[in-house]
């Protein structure tokens, strides 16, 4: 048996899965790339991996992106041109998105230089440790039922800057942004499908990202990595779309604390090894 095949069928699971729930896809990426043979941090396979999460989003919201595109073209054509009115609640659904395009570009490109300062196993269990705290917060406060037609562009930006936050290595992107929508009173159901319309640009963004670090390093590949990079990629796939069905059921069901706990056992984990190495 190829033990290689299986254990990139396991990265690439979890490398879907951390990337749209509420703990952080570059802290287990560097973790495994520390502590195995695996080209865990390698570009390509991130690009890939990213790739087919953006693919699950776009599958898995279809229906709703669509929606969203046809509204906001209806409200962009003259009054008196219009057939009818636009849903309004989907044409700020796509302002509340571009509105946070600044502050997550940014969050993109100075993503090189966070990984850089953050991807140390000090830093690390740090980073970890404030993110369990940030998804424990939630619980203790009154919620609410606000959508885009209650949210102003201040909220739009503070949301959108959460989740550029959430790109430091030990910090969960989709845990942050939820947190913060919960703690601005958005409506469950409505932040969590948000934050995964809003991992669609993060997504594209990050591919690019990867796309010029994978051509800035120059590397070759031999075709049986490469082979284990496909492996992968279908996995996150799955690992993607499980991720945001159970994250949805989470957000409306429950709360985060089962991922709070993770985030400081994972810290514990980290300075643990720090302190053996």
């Amino acid at each position: 048996m190829d033990w290689n095949v299986i254990y990139y069928l396991i990265y690439g699971l979890f490398a879907g899965l951390g990337e749209l729930m509420p703990v952080s896809a570059p802290a287990h990426a560097y973790l495994v790339d520390l502590m195995t043979d695996l080209e865990a941090m390698h570009p390509l396979l991130l690009m890939m991996c990213h790739g087919m999460c953006l693919l699950a989003i776009l599958i898995f919201f279809r229906g709703r992106i669509g929606h969203i595109i046809r509204e906001t073209r209806i409200a962009s054509q003259p009054v008196k041109k219009r057939r009818r009115q636009p849903d309004m609640t989907a044409v700020l659904d796509a302002k509340v998105i571009l509105i946070g395009l600044i502050p997550m570009g940014i969050g993109i490109l100075l993503s090189g230089i966070t990984y850089g300062r953050f991807a140390r196993l000090p830093m690390l269990s740090l980073t970890l440790l404030v993110s369990g705290i940030v998804l424990y917060i939630p619980q203790f406060l009154p919620g609410a039922n606000k959508d885009s037609r209650s949210l102003s562009r201040k909220d739009g930006i503070l949301l959108a800057f959460w989740s550029a936050f959430g790109l430091v290595p030990g910090m969960s992107r989709v845990g942050t942004m939820i947190s913060c929508g919960l703690i601005k009173g958005c409506d469950k159901q409505y932040i969590s499908d948000l934050t995964m319309l809003v991992s669609v640009p993060v997504l594209l963004g990050l591919i690019i990202v990867d796309a010029i670090m994978l051509i800035a390093g120059n590397t070759v590949l031999d075709s049986e990595i490469f082979v284990y990079f496909i492996v992968a990629a279908v996995m996150a796939f799955v690992g993607a779309w499980l991720a945001m069905v159970i994250v949805r059921f989470v957000t409306v069901k429950s709360n985060f604390n089962g991922f709070a706990y993770y985030s400081w056992g994972l810290s514990l984990f980290s300075f643990l090894v720090y302190l053996m190495i």
